[in-house]
């Protein structure tokens, strides 16, 4: 008996979060029913237990999403699996293991498929989670020679939203070792790949470069023209539904180019905005949720000192 593996793809027009919800309740029926006729322990169960991961997570639903993909490693703990199906069940975990802010396991599981012969795309998305790991570990060394082998594997197509992701890590290794100028240049040629790959302005992963621009813009010294970027960035998510946690990480930026502006009290209502939206679907003590508690707990100390 044959296992579809249904790939959910974030952000299709035309499908509501209920339609995801509903589809999200099927697979999870459908898994269920493969654990039945298979058994606990199968390569059958471990692979749609990580479709069903997938789909959650692309419907926001991490803790669901972290879970299944709980069980699909458990199902498979021990077998032996196609080289292909073990590399996309690790990535999978560590991606989501990245998700909610679980930075060194995501590291170690995406180390330990470096020895496998992989095909090349698989190696390049392996290598942009795994820079983006280093990134959010502050590791800039090993993120800055991360980077460049992701945009190495990514290949020489402009048109590739593969290659203008790889750019995004390498953008941000910049930024985290201190060389921002290189890091603007760097993440200006990321937003023009991206819309040449067909992504759309409104498109979040277009936003997500602006808004990783505008802190480049700030570390460069250039504060207004950052927070012009930002409150525009903010207004647009606040209208559109789409990523809480995109929407929260612009909002604590904004917080933080609010106050260097001297406007203390629209940076703390920013912060405030901020964890609303990232409690959306991140854990309490996730890191960004951490950082945005330091966030709010600096502008109050900084708003009393300015009176």
């Amino acid at each position: 008996m044959a296992v579809r593996h249904f790939h959910a793809v974030p952000g299709r027009p035309g499908v509501s979060a209920g339609d995801k919800d509903l589809a999200l309740a099927e697979m999870r029926r459908a898994a269920a029913d493969t654990q039945f006729a298979f058994g606990v322990q199968n390569p059958e169960t471990a692979m749609t237990w990580m479709s069903v991961a997938i789909m959650a997570r692309n419907a926001g639903h991490l803790a669901d999403a972290d879970q299944a993909m709980q069980r699909a490693v458990r199902a498979a703990d021990g077998l032996r699996l196609r080289a292909a199906d073990r590399a996309e069940l690790e990535r999978t975990m560590a991606l989501i293991d990245y998700d909610l802010g679980r930075y060194g396991a995501a590291r170690d599981r995406l180390l330990g498929l470096a020895s496998q012969a992989l095909s090349a795309s698989e190696r390049a998305l392996q290598l942009r989670i795994l820079g983006n790991t280093y990134v959010e570990l502050g590791d800039a060394s090993h993120a800055l020679q991360t980077a460049a082998a992701a945009v190495g594997a990514a290949g020489q197509d402009e048109k590739s939203a593969g290659l203008a992701f790889a750019r995004q890590v390498q953008a941000r290794a910049l930024a985290l070792s201190g060389q921002n100028g290189a890091a603007l240049v760097q993440i200006d040629a990321v937003i023009a790949g991206l819309q040449v790959a067909g992504r759309s302005p409104a498109s979040v992963e277009v936003a997500r470069a602006r808004r990783q621009r505008a802190e480049i813009l700030l570390n460069l010294g250039r504060d207004t023209e950052g927070l012009e970027t930002l409150r525009e960035l903010a207004a647009r998510l606040a209208a559109v539904p789409g990523s809480p946690v995109e929407r929260g990480l612009t909002l604590d930026l904004l917080g933080v180019a609010e106050r260097r502006a001297g406007h203390f009290d629209a940076g703390r209502a920013a912060n405030l905005a901020a964890r609303s939206a990232l409690l959306e679907q991140l854990p309490e003590q996730h890191p960004y949720l951490i950082r945005n508690a330091a966030l709010r707990n600096g502008a109050s100390q900084q708003r009393r000192e300015s009176t």
